[in-house]
C-alpha cells in the first residue's frame, strides 16, 4: 500500500518548502519539492527529484548530497531539503 505524506516547513529567512512523498515499504515511489524558492538550473532540480524515485529511506541523504555543487538554490539549501524530508519520513 502506498502511503502519501506531506510537510510544509518555514525555512529560516522566510522561505517555504513543501515536500510531498509517496512511500511504499520504506521505498520512495515519488517525491516533489515545491515552495517559494528558486533552483538553477531547474532541470537539475527535477533530476534530483527523479533520482529519489525507488530509493530506500536510508539512502536519501547520500543521494541528495551528490547534487552539492550541481545546483544553486536561492532561499534554502540542500541541508534544508534533507532535514525536512527526514522530518517527514520520521513521522511515518
Amino acid at each position: 500500500m502506498v502511503e502519501r505524506m506531506e510537510i510544509v516547513k518555514r525555512i529560516p529567512g522566510g522561505k517555504t518548502l513543501k515536500v510531498e512523498v509517496e512511500l511504499e515499504k520504506g521505498i520512495i515511489k515519488k517525491v516533489v519539492f515545491s515552495g517559494d524558492f528558486f533552483a538553477y538550473p531547474p532541470e537539475v532540480f527535477e533530476e534530483l527529484e527523479e533520482s529519489l524515485r525507488y530509493t530506500r529511506i536510508e539512502e536519501i541523504e547520500e543521494k541528495i548530497r551528490k547534487y552539492h555543487g550541481k545546483i544553486a538554490l536561492l532561499g534554502l539549501s540542500l541541508e534544508d531539503i534533507i532535514s525536512t524530508l527526514k522530518e517527514l519520513l520520521e513521522l511515518s
